[in-house]
């Protein structure tokens, strides 16, 4: 990037955004009169433009729709990645893909985060995850997920305690709901599904949601392509085909409507329910 710096702080303006968010990570070498010393490497970082929520996943054909690492805390291997099934799980959505925490690939005690690009949380008031996890019977063992967050690329905060994928009286797709309110407000969010081994069971992820609370099960509702959100005193709606847009105060009453395929609907602060072919979400316009 760049040879030969003279000084303590450095801008990069040269990482290429233009097809949506990049991951980069640095090293820096110093060196005098008397060679080099040792380098140093930064953590790995996201730039360009954060995604708007509500962000979801559902991680279809083993495609994910937006950008995701595995990354080693300890241990020496990698292990999340996508599955079309496995021999006894099926995709909760039925869309042929999950993510797979492969713990029994692992040593136990090995630790591996799946982490996401960057999620702007500027317009929400009580954000919150929403994500399915698959719970086996038997005896409860170590094979564990625990949720953190971090902000503008800073270190992961712990926001739940570890969920465990076995010791359940039923098998099957169980939600989870985990408060990101401590980072309300944030436009540079990522989370992270920190994974714990164990060796003894696979931990199977689907339809990941990242939005305001209480809407994240009515987003799944939505097509994948259909996004809602506030910016600079506007309601934004942009979906694949045309639909049915309407929009409500709080209230009940009624704002605006149309059939488009895309609208900016300004508006005056305050809370608002938009549907899309009669799916409702709620929108925070500050």
């Amino acid at each position: 990037v760049e040879r030969e710096f003279v000084g303590t702080s450095y801008t990069d303006r040269g990482i290429d955004t233009s097809a949506g968010q990049a991951y980069c990570y640095y090293m820096v070498q110093p060196y005098n009169d008397m060679g080099p010393a040792q380098a140093t490497y930064s953590e790995l970082l996201f730039v360009g433009e954060s995604s708007k929520v509500p962000f979801k996943e559902s991680f279809a054909g083993k495609t994910p729709s937006h950008m995701w690492m595995d990354e080693i805390v300890t241990g020496g291997d990698h292990a999340w990645g996508y599955a079309s099934s496995t021999s006894s799980i099926q995709p909760q959505d039925n869309d042929g893909g999950m993510a797979l925490f492969q713990s029994t690939q692992l040593d136990e005690g090995d630790v591996v985060r799946f982490t996401s690009e960057k999620i702007d949380l500027s317009a929400t008031a009580e954000p919150e995850m929403t994500f399915y996890m698959y719970h086996l019977t038997g005896e409860a063992t170590g094979d564990a997920v625990v949720i953190e967050a971090s902000k503008d690329n800073g270190e992961y905060v712990t926001v739940n305690n570890a969920i465990a994928v076995s010791g359940y009286e039923e098998e099957g797709w169980t939600q989870h709901t985990v408060s990101l309110a401590d980072f309300a407000g944030e436009k540079n969010v990522r989370i992270s599904l920190r994974g714990i081994s164990a060796a003894t069971h696979d931990i199977a992820i689907d339809n990941i949601v990242v939005g305001e609370k209480g809407c994240a099960g009515v987003e799944n509702v939505l097509a994948a392509s259909t996004v809602v959100y506030s910016a600079n005193g506007e309601i934004i709606i942009s979906a694949a085909d045309e639909c049915y847009i309407r929009i409500f105060g709080i209230s009940g009453t009624p704002v605006y409507s149309t059939t488009a395929s895309a609208a900016n609907v300004p508006v005056d602060k305050g809370i608002y329910i938009v549907t899309i072919d009669g799916a409702a979400v709620k929108v925070i316009v500050k």
